[in-house]
């Protein structure tokens, strides 16, 4: 079994396809939807719309997005990524407890880590002993670090 991740490197899977006598996978997260179709074109995933490989999009949304751009619905299935959140309890804490919380993902406007920022300033007001560790890079890495320095939560 071979799997890929992001529509381009399922795109080099379609190319190697005839050489595999497995089944094959591609994962479509977002930004190869978006970012990468809007760059190249739909017709870009020609070749593995055309393959035996599977597509597993990452919701509903991009599912269709996919069949839209002329992927066959039968060999599209949704596959959620994340965290089953019903295997985890919910935990509370107290004001003298150290919270951390972690990011981890590319620095851009739509993983949404201003957010994140935000609200380790709002949980210090709030008198909570707090830090966020973003792991990560990207365009916005800049405009980040001045919007802590701007809020004087540290860097």
């Amino acid at each position: 079994m071979l799997i890929a991740h992001y529509g381009s490197n399922g795109l080099i899977l379609s190319i190697l396809e005839q050489n595999m006598v497995e089944k094959s996978f591609t994962f479509f997260h977002g930004n190869d939807l978006t970012g990468f179709v809007k760059r190249f074109g739909k017709e870009i995933y020609a070749p593995l719309f055309e393959s035996q490989i599977t597509l597993l999009p990452i919701s509903k949304l991009w599912r269709e997005k996919l069949i839209d751009y002329g992927a066959n619905p039968e060999k599209t299935k949704v596959h959620h990524m994340g965290v089953d959140l019903t295997k985890f309890q919910e935990s509370t804490f107290k004001k003298s407890d150290k919270v951390t919380l972690l990011v981890v993902g590319r620095l851009t406007e739509k993983k949404g880590i201003d957010i994140a920022i935000s609200s380790l300033k709002y949980l210090l007001m709030l008198g909570y002993e707090a830090e966020l560790r973003i792991i990560g890079d990207g365009e916005e890495r800049e405009e980040l670090k001045a919007m802590t320095e701007n809020l004087k939560i540290g860097s």
